[in-house]
């Protein structure tokens, strides 16, 4: 019979933990902390507090110590985000091991790779129920079919590992039953939320995060997220230098990016493009940051050209700041922004188009007003987290209820 490690000095490499826990186990998988820390947690707290014994699991990184310390434990696990390696067969084997050891009752698997690899691990683990959150499906409308044709039949097959798969934006949801991905019956939409009102109050600090980052009166463009091609920073830099001519003191600020290394040659070719256009002295940036709310007060528009979303977070707190929002017309972002009254939706990789919409804002005051405040009165609607919670808490009820336990 294998014995569970017992270990008083916290987790081992292999995510078994000890001394024993009471079951049964909720467990959290995603590949890297991140994800736990900024996208899971609130989710996870919510859960403990309803009753769930909840643990999390992901690569090691600064935010597992935060769920740690805000009383989620956690397990170990090395996770490659590569789609294709034959170090995950070695990961299947320790994550199935995991699964067995610490009696888990229910694995919700997160993020590409790891959802992939959690379930696979289940399925040779027998653990007992399997949910999955689909963040935006790793194939989308504008992928070539022979790239989403094979995506496609993968999510179908591990759809057969899962017992429930949510879906944060509602095309997926759709998408999923369509491509019998999982049922209607086994399937719920979930959306994605945000701590709405700490954002609409962060809004207060504009004044002090715009000295701080040295602007005066100047239109200033957000952008949050990392500093990467499918994120639509090409089309952003040419949209902006575009506007450069009537509006020379506007200001791009990019959150939670960082100036590319040279390591990644389509970083680089952005770092090019920033000096080629000349716009060194328009780019702003703070860096990968947990004041995304104190720098994010001190913007007027807010944009988002992305290629590919599942339910973008970013929009939903910049709609909660007030500010209107120019975003690329995909998945997610169609469904948090309304055209012509939350803000506007562009086409695909349109520098132009986008420049024309950012433009717009900028010179319309009484817009940019109006948009903002019906933003955020649709965020507060339709995009508050306790929304999502209370979904969430629903259907774990349906299969492991808090009473039975």
């Amino acid at each position: 019979m294998e014995e569970r490690v017992t270990k008083t000095n916290g987790p081992s490499e292999e995510g078994i933990v000890g001394p024993k826990r009471p079951s049964p186990l909720v467990l959290h998988l995603a590949t890297i902390d991140t994800s736990l820390r900024h996208l899971l947690l609130p989710q996870l707290l919510y859960l403990r507090d309803a009753g769930y014994n909840v643990a999390a699991s992901c690569n090691p990184g600064p935010g597992t110590q935060v769920a740690e310390e805000a009383g989620v434990p956690y397990l170990p696990v090395r996770i490659e985000r590569k789609l294709l390696s034959l170090h995950h067969l070695v990961t299947v084997w320790r994550l199935a091991r995991m699964l067995r050891i610490n009696e888990v009752r229910i694995l919700h698997v997160h993020t590409p790779v790891a959802a992939a690899l959690g379930r696979l691990a289940a399925w040779v683990a027998h653990t007992p129920v399997v949910f999955y959150t689909a963040h935006g499906f790793y194939f989308h409308e504008n992928q070539p079919r022979r790239c989403r044709v094979p995506l496609v039949l993968t999510e179908r097959l591990l759809g057969k590992m899962t017992d429930h798969l949510f879906s944060q934006s509602a095309e997926d949801g759709a998408t999923a039953v369509r491509y019998h991905i999982a049922s209607a019956e086994d399937s719920t939409v979930l959306g994605n939320g945000i701590d709405v009102e700490l954002f609409a109050g962060a809004a207060e600090c504009r004044e002090d995060s715009r000295q701080k980052l040295g602007l005066s009166d100047e239109p200033v463009v957000a952008f949050t997220g990392r500093f990467v091609r499918e994120k639509g920073i090409a089309e952003l830099l040419e949209a902006v230098a575009r506007l450069r001519g009537e509006h020379p003191a506007l200001r791009l600020l990019i959150i939670g990016g960082s100036l590319p290394s040279d390591r990644d040659p389509a970083e680089a070719h952005l770092a090019a493009m920033v000096e080629r256009l000349g716009l060194q002295d328009t780019l702003i940036t703070t860096g990968f940051t947990d004041r995304v709310a104190y720098f994010l007060s001190a913007a007027d528009v807010f944009v988002l050209p992305s290629y590919r979303e599942g339910m973008p977070r970013s929009i939903l707190e910049a709609m909660a700041m007030g500010l209107p929002v120019v975003a690329t017309n995909i998945r997610g972002c169609r469904e948090e922004v309304v055209d012509g009254v939350t803000g506007f939706l562009v086409p695909l990789r349109d520098a132009p188009a986008l420049a024309d919409r950012i433009g717009r804002l900028i010179d319309d005051h009484a817009e940019r007003q109006r948009m903002g405040e019906a933003g955020q009165a649709r965020a507060r609607e339709l995009f508050d987290e306790r929304l999502v919670f209370e979904r969430l808490l629903s259907v774990y009820q349906r299969y492991l209820p808090v009473e039975a336990i």
